[in-house]
């Protein structure tokens, strides 16, 4: 469930000033296949701590490559904060 809510983040974050949004695939590379840059990286970081009421640092994703990644940090993350 969380993959899907993920994956919707994601898109919101490349959808196009036309309001196209892309397929996001978990394998897909952030920088290579959804054209991530630090800007949108920065979005992205906003929307998921939006959509998940998290408190994240850009520290914590910078080694992040890819949308499965993502996911994976995103469970971890609330995992921890259910502790």
């Amino acid at each position: 469930m969380v993959d899907e809510q993920v994956k919707d983040v994601i898109a919101s974050a490349i959808e196009t000033d036309e309001g196209v949004t892309r397929r996001v695939k978990s394998d897909d590379s952030l920088a290579d296949n959804l054209d991530f840059d630090s800007v949108r990286m920065m979005i992205l970081i906003t929307l998921l701590e939006e959509k998940f009421n998290l408190d994240i640092d850009e520290g914590e994703i910078s080694d992040i490559k890819t949308v499965s990644e993502v996911t994976t940090f995103i469970e971890r993350k609330l995992e921890k904060n259910e502790k």
